[in-house]
Parts: structure tokens; C-alpha cells; sequence
């Protein structure tokens, strides 16, 4: 299976880590050179905000990831395979997960998007796996995972990701994972679990200043007695739909947990 992965013109360091650290059996590499968004011009990097759906003010690093993960999605289109993986120079893969990309059986006609890396946030997911490959369940995403540093997908969905976000520059992980933004419900979309990849400086690696959190935008204040009464509201109602889901056996709330091993 190839694997589009980006990685900056620059940023020679981070691909010899990256080869060196995941030697993976059935996974060919096809390096994407990506967008360095801090190039641009003000002019420019202004012109890609006013796309911006979200919540945030993006740096010019944020915009040329958004772009760099539209490249990708473009080459794996071009590519015309079933799948192709699609994963960031900074991914840390788990030894044991050759059997996802020597055999893609297992991604069915039900699947979209595989997400394959966990940021070690607590998550909504299916309780009964749609396909298990050797220790790794494969279960419904009913929520916001953030993270796009590693996630499968069939041609069909980058053909439709790459029409549905024409008009948009956000955060990649946000315009696939994030259902609020309105991308993600177009999409049948899973997470591996345990994950098999996770971003280096969440193994105590250094954080990418590139693509560092992008900056809420300011919004509007509500009245401190208001906004804390509809807090505590939003919060008594979600607990009680996590111990429905959870009892019912219909949903597990968890953290997608990552073994190096």
C-alpha cells in the first residue's frame, strides 16, 4: 500500500527519522512535498484565512499543512489504488502493524476514512468492531478525535475531501474529524484501537512549532451567571448520554491507547 507522506523541502532531519524509525513490510513510501505556509506572503496567507470556518486564527504553518494533507489527497486520487495511507513526517508507527498494510482486506466497502494515530484524548467509539486485525479493533468514530498525522483512505473519499473543502482552510484533523466543521458527516469514519501510530512529541519528541495549535478566535462573552448555568446544563446531559450509550453497549468512551512495542 503507498503511503503519502509529507514532509517539507527542509525538514531532511525529519524524513531520516521517519525512514529510519517505521521499516514497515508492504508499505511504500511516496514523499509529498509539502506547503511551508510561513512563505507566503501576508497578502496570501490573508487570503487562505478568509476560507477559515473554524474557530481559529491559523498561522501560516497551520495553512500549509491544510494544503500539504489537499496534496496529498489530490496524489492519492491520482494514484487510482482502493486505499493509500496518508501520514505526517513526525508519525511513529508501532513495529507490530505490517498485517494493516500488507494485506488491505480488511478495509471494506463500509469504511471511508480509517483514522490510525491517537492523540491520547478520551473519544467516542463504537462498542462492537466493524473488522479486528490481529490485536487491532477496528470501530466507529462518533466523535472528535484530533490528530491528522496518520489515517487510511480510499480514493473515493479523497475525491469528495478535496471537493468539500474547497472553500475552506482549517486545521486538516478538524476538516476530517471534526463534525461541527461539517466535513466529517459526509464520511463513514473509524479509528484503529489500539492506534498504531502517534506524532513524536507525544513520546516526549519535540513539538512542531510549524503547525503549533492554531488561536481561538475571540467570540462572544455571555454573562459569567449564564454561561456557567449552561456549562453545568451541557455537562449533567452528556454524562448522562455517555451512561446510556455505555450500558446499552452501543458506545465506550475511552482513550485510544498506543503501544511502541
Amino acid at each position: 500500500m503507498k503511503c503519502y507522506l509529507i514532509n517539507l523541502d527542509a525538514s531532511t532531519d525529519r524524513l531520516s527519522r521517519f525512514n529510519a524509525a517505521n521499516g514497515i513490510a508492504g508499505f511504500e513510501v511516496v514523499r509529498i512535498s509539502g506547503v511551508d505556509g510561513r512563505t507566503m506572503s501576508p497578502e496570501s496567507q490573508q487570503a487562505y484565512r478568509a476560507n477559515t470556518k473554524g474557530p481559529f486564527h491559523l498561522g501560516g504553518g497551520m495553512i500549509g499543512c491544510f494544503l500539504s494533507h489537499r496534496k496529498a489527497w489530490q496524489h492519492v486520487v491520482d494514484g487510482a489504488e482502493p486505499w493509500a495511507f496518508v501520514c505526517e513526517d513526525d508519525a511513529v508507527f508501532t513495529p507490530n502493524c505490517e498485517a494493516l498494510f500488507r494485506d488491505a482486506d480488511w478495509l471494506t466497502g463500509q469504511m471511508d476514512i480509517v483514522k490510525a494515530e491517537t492523540v491520547l484524548q478520551k473519544v467516542e467509539v463504537g462498542c462492537k468492531p466493524i473488522a479486528q486485525v490481529g490485536p487491532f479493533a477496528v470501530r466507529k468514530l462518533k466523535s472528535h478525535h484530533r490528530g491528522g498525522a496518520g489515517y487510511f483512505i480510499n480514493t473515493d473519499s479523497a475525491k469528495r475531501l478535496l471537493e468539500l473543502s474547497e472553500e475552506f482552510c482549517d486545521p486538516p484533523d478538524d476538516v476530517l474529524f471534526d463534525p461541527a466543521l461539517g466535513i466529517a458527516p459526509h464520511f463513514r469514519i473509524f479509528q484503529i484501537d489500539p492506534a498504531i501510530c502517534i506524532q513524536e512529541y507525544k513520546l516526549g519528541g519535540e513539538y512542531d512549532s510549524m503547525t503549533s495549535s492554531p488561536v481561538p478566535l475571540p467570540g462572544e462573552r455571555l454573562s459569567f451567571g449564564f454561561a456557567k448555568v449552561r456549562r453545568e446544563f451541557v455537562r449533567i446531559l452528556r454524562g448522562v448520554r455517555k451512561i446510556v450509550l455505555s450500558v446499552l453497549g452501543i458506545s465506550d468512551f475511552k482513550k485510544i491507547s498506543y503501544n511502541p512495542e
